[in-house]
């Protein structure tokens, strides 16, 4: 025992690792077991109080791949062509032809569209600058300007379809770039094409939105949270009147601050779990967000990550809905900022606008944006906008009636920047300023050309594998793995006896291993891998076949069974690594050069190999040595 203490204590320690990992998909499970049984309110309340649970245990389980939880596969390709002759600065029959000519054969090629495009202007011996760019620009440096252009254009495309599905609800999209101009996409759990695809071809709505008054917002807030508390709907909805006839009058920013500093006032005053519990009756919903006040008496609503969901399944309640305003629409900021909270944790917040819900102008009035340094001041990036006449008119009016105000700029509906204006601006060319890096100035660049410059998104790849389709290939996967896994553990029993069994148990560990270490790594199991995995017993059985045999022959040379199995692990060693080294090389090869499917059965492959190892080496050597320790006529091998 004594000799193989740390080898046991290694095992206990993987199988205790192994369960820590594990324990998400288990409770993940069991939640999942509990909502089927569960409908209307009580399904809603068990949500809402074991929220933080539920979504730790989705965000640390075994992910399922689609063949086995049922969705949608999307491949998607931005039609460059259709950006090149929006972009022309000329249009004619020339133009038109290299397009059409060049559209064809990047169909039937593998070649770049701007390189097809680039070679027709060269064969025809035009210059690209007749067109697009500077006069003086060469071809190489214009095609640039394009590549460049073509690169946003994808990002754009990505930036919408994320947003897009990001507030359909969908959980564990995979959203990835393929190549020069395809997007592909992954929707678990989604089966109808039709709303996918108006998901993904609409146009993208870039609109200019002010701020609403915040005195409509803090009595919006106060009877949703009069309403939780069990008020009547009636008599809220005759409040709601009266405060939004009042909400041009009045210092809102006080209104708002006052609700806060009332919570730090109770917290001062009552034991904090009193403070709380009062908060949480009297103030539901607002208790769900967090506010920061500005040196200029802005107020600024932020929630933590994990209540966004709660605060989504409020607002859509239909009686919830009564109560906000027609002109008022409530919306989320596009991307979340890493805060400190209160115990000194750093998570994620996003920040809730309300708006006023008709907007004061479109994206479709941009011509052109650009992220740049700024050469003014102590620089930092900024972004500047250009607008058409019509635009420029119109973005005069409102810039000049609301001097001081932010507007918000919101792409379906996400508020990506809500900047302050400055002073009326005439003519259309406008600097939004107060961006923290480069990166975030690109995305505001990508998001104002959402209007200008929409190139359109093709689908040419739709798979859909419907839920019911999905569950029986996971009852096929599954019964196909216990019957083959039984089938080799019975075989292994009556052929070897003790040593089957050992092998047997090497096998169980192999497989708790395997999951583990996919629970481990946020690893997608995937059908392929499920065969992967039965792959995976095999070469582990064949591992224990060959230890097994190479004892037996020891043993049957007069050695001691303790010498014959020292002999028989070690004379096994070099054929156990060069068939699992072969197999492993090749599952590399096909990860590097495979996608989809494959990559899945060769990852689960090159786990199970690294795991087989393991407790065909070792596992089960120990299991040997400790009965042959305690119990030595237990020991035998068929």
């Amino acid at each position: 025992m004594k000799k193989n203490r740390f080898r046991i204590i290694l095992i206990v320690a993987f199988l205790a690792l192994t369960g820590y990992f594990l324990y998400p998909t288990w409770t993940d499970s069991q939640h999942q077991d509990t909502l089927l049984g569960l409908r209307g309110e009580d399904s809603t309340k068990y949500l809402d109080d074991n929220e933080e649970s539920i979504r730790n245990a989705r965000e640390k389980r075994i992910k399922l791949g689609l063949d086995l939880q049922g969705g949608m596969y999307v491949t998607l390709e931005v039609n460059i062509a259709q950006m090149l002759d929006k972009i022309a600065r000329n249009k004619d029959e020339n133009l038109r032809q290299i397009l059409e000519e060049t559209t064809k054969e990047a169909a039937e090629s593998e070649e770049s569209i701007l390189d097809i495009f680039k070679r027709k202007f060269a064969e025809r011996n035009q210059r690209l600058s007749r067109y697009y760019g500077e006069l003086r620009s060469s071809n190489d440096e214009i095609i640039a300007m394009l590549q460049d252009e073509s690169d946003k254009a994808v990002d754009r495309a990505m930036e919408i379809i994320r947003n897009r599905i990001d507030k359909y609800g969908v959980s564990e999209v995979s959203i990835t770039r393929s190549g020069s101009r395809r997007i592909i996409l992954e929707l678990p759990g989604v089966s109808n094409e039709r709303e996918v695809r108006q998901l993904i071809q609409e146009t993208a709505q870039l609109e200019f939105k002010l701020l609403a008054e915040p005195k409509l917002i803090q009595s919006t807030m106060d009877n949703i949270n009069k309403l939780l508390s069990g008020s009547d709907i009636n008599t809220l909805l005759d409040t709601a009147s009266t405060a939004k006839a009042d909400s041009v009058k009045g210092d809102t920013t006080k209104t708002i601050a006052a609700a806060d500093s009332a919570k730090r006032k109770d917290s001062a005053a009552a034991p904090k779990d009193t403070a709380l519990a009062r908060a949480q009756k009297e103030m539901p919903f607002t208790i769900l967000f967090s506010s920061r006040q500005f040196e200029n008496g802005a107020v600024q609503l932020l929630a933590p990550a994990q209540n966004r969901d709660r605060i989504n399944r409020i607002l859509s309640r239909p009686d919830v809905r009564r109560l906000i305003p027609s002109d008022l629409q409530f919306a989320w900021s596009a991307k979340s900022q890493k805060l400190q909270t209160q115990d000194g944790n750093t998570t994620d917040f996003y920040e809730f606008y309300a708006l006023k819900a008709e907007p004061e102008l479109t994206g479709e009035v941009i011509t052109d944006a650009r992220a740049q340094m700024s050469q003014e001041g102590f620089g930092g990036a900024i972004v500047t906008m250009e607008m058409n006449t019509e635009g420029a008119r119109e973005w005069a009016r409102v810039t000049g009636e609301n001097v001081g105000k932010q507007i918000a700029i919101a792409l379906d509906d996400a508020v990506f920047s809500a900047p302050n204006v400055r002073q009326k601006i005439i003519g259309g060319n406008s600097m939004i300023e107060g961006m923290d890096n480069m990166d975030e100035a690109r995305l505001l660049e990508i998001v104002l050309k959402a209007g200008a410059l929409p190139a359109p998104v093709d689908i040419i790849e739709e798979r859909t594998v419907g839920p019911s389709l999905g569950e029986d290939s996971i009852n096929a996967g599954i019964n196909s793995f216990l019957i083959g896994v039984g089938l080799v553990m019975f075989f292994m029993l009556i052929y070897y006896q003790y040593a089957g069994f050992t092998a047997d148990v090497a096998v169980l560990f192999n497989m708790v291993f395997i999951l583990g270490v996919l629970a481990a790594f946020n690893a997608t199991l995937t059908l392929p891998g499920i065969a992967g995995m039965l792959l995976t017993v095999g070469m582990a059985v064949d591992a224990n076949v060959l230890i097994n045999e190479r004892i037996r022959e020891e043993a049957g040379t007069g050695k001691t069974l303790r010498a014959a199995l020292d002999a028989g692990y070690s004379r096994a060693m070099p054929a156990i690594i060069d068939s699992n080294l072969t197999t492993l090389i090749t599952c590399i090869i096909l990860y590097q050069l495979g996608s989809g499917p494959v990559q899945g059965f060769a990852l689960t492959l090159m786990i199970g190999i690294l795991c087989s190892m393991y407790t065909a080496i070792v596992v089960t050597r120990v299991f040997m040595e400790v009965t042959m320790d305690t119990n030595p006529k237990l020991v035998t091998f068929g």
